[in-house]
């Protein structure tokens, strides 16, 4: 299949079963679902490349007020550390100014590319000149303020693209230390500025727990208990660390490390937690870049992200190590395939119960149960779309948008909501349209985002899953392979009462 002459609308299914008619009202039957077997629920060892997770490719980029150019990338995950020291009177010498039409035009391009080949970035803004970590020229609030504004226009054009926006702004590399200006009111305002500017889908990160305990009002003794909730503004301010396991402290990150680390097991299920390993390979006490540690604690603190520049020599530390640790599927390959496939959100399909033969009119369902064996979760949203396949057409259904009734079902359909090291099932059904035409269908679950409803392919970021064999993802749709259904006639004639919406035995 290389292209299809696609149909495409959202299936809305309500008020097909009324009451009150005795024996005029037809039950609609509930054909027996059956076990299906047509992919192979056994994980991947291959990394499978899905939006938003892995390891990064860092790229630097010194704006200047005319003449910018967009860098060149191909990566999937890319940490764009953006330099706005040019546009700095402590800088330039001339005057704090705003942001140009030809810096913003740059950046404006630079996401919409990322977009035209489903690349995604955690980005950092600084008045670190080329991110030299030397000295830092940070203008007046004022001025940070109106330049996160005019920043926030831009990325919100292109939240698909945004997976995060690290705080930055202030100190060496954007990092929020070794500054006069990073103070805590300081960081306050900058943090709020973010959460104003900037869709609720695309989450922010601080350097440490004191600074985000300094933002909340909340002490880090009562960190630990502190569970935020989707509408809170706590709720999409998380952490990133650039010492990543690199001492007992994370080189500074953590000052109660078993308190903070338990406040991010839930804070990181719906922020984006990672950053840079530390230089030092070794252990400290129990802390260390090793797969036993990375096994104990990455799914704790939910890592998304890491940097595969940073450093090689833990790399290769990694490469050189076997894994044996809890993880059967592992067991003997090196600590670089276990930690690469871990990051983020890995879905892996682990059993489907499907009716694979259904009357038109009839209750089609499905039961598909979906492990993350990721050490993180999907944080950004998406939405569920069923696919049934027909030669060169096809029928798509859009099950967030089900309206749920008594023949109506879709359960456990968000899928931010798998949680790591958690096994969800999906419950599924609806009646069959009568319009359609009757045969056999393939059917395909797309995990894609909003504003590409309706689409197919490869736009959309969209999500594969990660089973073994080659049948599971197709890249003309954009979607997983699940399984067969057939379709045939009828089991009975019916006639529509408008007035009354139901359906009259003839």
């Amino acid at each position: 299949m290389n292209r299809l002459n696609v149909l495409t609308y959202l299936w809305v299914c309500t008020g097909i079963l009324g009451a009150n008619l005795g024996n005029a009202l037809i039950q609609m039957d509930h054909p027996r679902m059956e076990d299906v077997y047509e992919v192979s629920y056994l994980e991947t060892l291959d990394e499978v490349d899905n939006p938003g997770r892995g390891f990064y490719a860092p790229v630097y980029v010194h704006y200047l007020p005319s003449g910018n150019q967009v860098p060149e990338f191909d990566e999937k995950l890319l940490h764009l550390r953006l330099d706005l020291a040019e546009f700095s009177g402590a800088y330039n010498k001339q005057g704090d100014a705003e942001l140009s039409a030809d810096m913003l035009a740059a950046l404006d391009e630079t996401l919409a590319q990322m977009e035209r080949i489903q690349s995604s970035a955690v980005i950092r803004f600084s008045y670190d000149p080329w991110f030299s970590g030397k000295k830092t020229y940070e203008p007046a609030m004022d001025v940070i303020l109106r330049h996160q504004e005019q920043l926030g226009e831009v990325l919100s054009r292109h939240e698909d693209a945004v997976l995060s926006v690290e705080c930055g702004m202030f100190g060496k590399w954007g990092e929020m230390h070794g500054s006069d200006a990073c103070t805590q009111e300081n960081f306050n305002a900058v943090i709020d500025q973010w959460l104003g500017v900037l869709p609720e889908s695309i989450s922010i990160s601080v350097r440490t727990p004191g600074q985000y305990c300094g933002w909340c009002g909340t002490s880090r003794s009562e960190l630990a208990g502190q569970i935020t909730v989707k509408g809170q503004k706590e709720y999409r301010v998380g952490i990133y660390d650039d010492g990543y396991l690199g001492s007992e402290t994370d080189l500074g990150t953590y000052v109660d490390r078993a308190a903070e680390v338990k406040w991010l097991s839930n804070q990181a299920k719906h922020t984006v937690f990672g950053g840079e390993a530390g230089t030092d390979g070794g252990k400290h006490g129990e802390v260390g870049f090793t797969t036993e540690f990375l096994e104990k604690e990455a799914f704790l603190t939910h890592t998304t992200y890491l940097n595969i520049e940073w450093n090689q020599k833990l790399i290769n530390h990694l490469k050189k190590e076997t894994y044996q640790g809890s993880e059967e599927r592992y067991q003997g390959t090196d600590g670089y395939v276990y930690l690469k496939n871990h990051l983020g959100y890995r879905f892996v399909e682990r059993s489907l119960k499907m009716t694979t033969e259904v009357p038109l009119g009839q209750i089609f369902r499905f039961e598909l149960q979906v492990e993350n064996v990721g050490f993180a979760n999907l944080v950004k949203p998406k939405d569920v779309t069923l696919i049934l396949v027909k030669g060169d057409r096809a029928r798509v259904i859009q099950l967030n948008d089900l309206n749920e009734g008594k023949n109506v079902q879709a359960k456990n359909c968000d899928p931010t909501a798998w949680d790591s090291k958690e096994i969800t099932t999906m419950r599924v059904s609806f009646p069959l349209e009568e319009n359609l035409l009757t045969g056999e269908y393939q059917v395909y679950l797309r995990i894609a985002s909003p504003s590409k409803t309706g689409e197919l392919g490869q736009t959309g970021y969209p999500v594969q899953f990660a089973n073994e064999g080659d049948n599971v993802w197709d890249p003309y749709l954009g979607a997983n392979y699940l399984g067969t259904i057939r379709i045939t006639e009828p089991q009975k004639k019916y006639e529509w009462s408008p007035e009354e919406g139901i359906r009259l035995e003839k």
